[in-house]
């Protein structure tokens, strides 16, 4: 009875220990990917456009060869970030507005993915 007491406590530990570092890695991605949208709002700033889906979260790393050429560029990361299971962030640029996302821990199906979500932005009073 004590043997099987402590496998099943052994279980219920170890099931919560691996929610809990699960835990941490979604909040790693979380803030990975503000970090991500942050740089790609400067580079945004500079180049004046977000790198295109081909050019991708390179465009941070090296100096887009392709068109369109970033009228200015700074090199943002000396190395592409990666997610908590060691694989590149996501990113798609569609009607001028950018999607990033992590694939999640089994890069299989959408149901783990883990998108950028932006801030909610409060409008002042008198824009409301």
């Amino acid at each position: 009875m004590k043997t099987i007491l402590m496998i099943t406590l052994l279980v219920i530990c170890n099931s919560a220990l691996a929610g809990v570092k699960e835990g941490r890695k979604v909040k790693r991605v979380n803030a990975d990917l503000a970090l991500l949208a942050g740089a790609l709002e400067r580079y945004k700033m500079l180049a004046g456009n977000f790198p295109t889906t081909e050019q991708g979260l390179n465009a941070l790393v090296d100096k887009p060869e392709v068109v369109p050429r970033p009228r200015r560029w700074i090199q943002m990361f000396r190395k592409k970030p990666l997610d908590p299971w060691g694989r590149e962030y996501e990113y798609k640029l569609h009607k001028g507005k950018f999607q990033l996302w992590s694939l999640g821990e089994d890069a299989k199906d959408k149901q783990d993915d883990i998108p950028y979500v932006p801030p909610k932005v409060d409008q002042p009073a008198h824009d409301r």
